[in-house]
């Protein structure tokens, strides 16, 4: 489809590629429809906030052992796993980071954008939130991933029908 925005990755060591924008004053809402992604191997694609300068982020992506949650110290180097919200699917599913200070956000993912999930709520990693985007990395085979949109809105969304995981 001409109308969105495609990641493929193949690099032999992790490095992060994809788009990202400077994140508005907390509190903000963004929100991906990742609609398509191909897992074979040791990689992950979904959507990141991070510092202001392209340096260390957290992730919410699905990759091969599902959908997770990630910090990645820069974008050539992996942290470590924050969880894993067990959740195996192709696409699409929407993703979303809602930042209620500027250190501290929740991650939600929904399988049809309407029912919510939360995956990490709370979550402060230590840095203060400079920017957010959509992302993918491949460490060891090829990643490929299409996205219909990154919405960011300049304010905490209620999400509709939040459910229990």
């Amino acid at each position: 489809m001409k109308d969105h925005y495609y990641l493929d990755d193949n690099a032999a060591s992790l490095a992060c590629v994809g788009h990202y924008a400077a994140a508005p004053a907390a509190p903000f809402t963004a929100i991906t429809m990742m609609t398509h992604t191909v897992n074979d191997g040791n990689h992950a694609a979904g959507m990141f906030i991070g510092e202001a300068t392209p340096g260390a982020m957290d992730s919410l992506h699905m990759g091969s052992g599902g959908l997770s949650t990630a910090r990645i110290t820069n974008p050539t180097s992996f942290g470590s796993g924050i969880n894993s919200g067990g959740v195996f699917t192709l696409g699409p599913v929407w993703l979303c980071i809602r930042a209620f200070s500027s250190t501290a956000f929740d991650y939600f993912w929904s399988p049809n954008g309407h029912m919510w999930y939360p995956i990490t709520q709370n979550r402060n990693p230590g840095i203060t939130i400079g920017s957010i985007g959509m992302f993918a990395f491949a460490q060891s085979s090829r990643v490929h991933a299409a996205y219909d949109y990154l919405r960011i809105w300049n304010s905490h969304l209620t999400l509709r029908g939040l459910a229990s995981p």
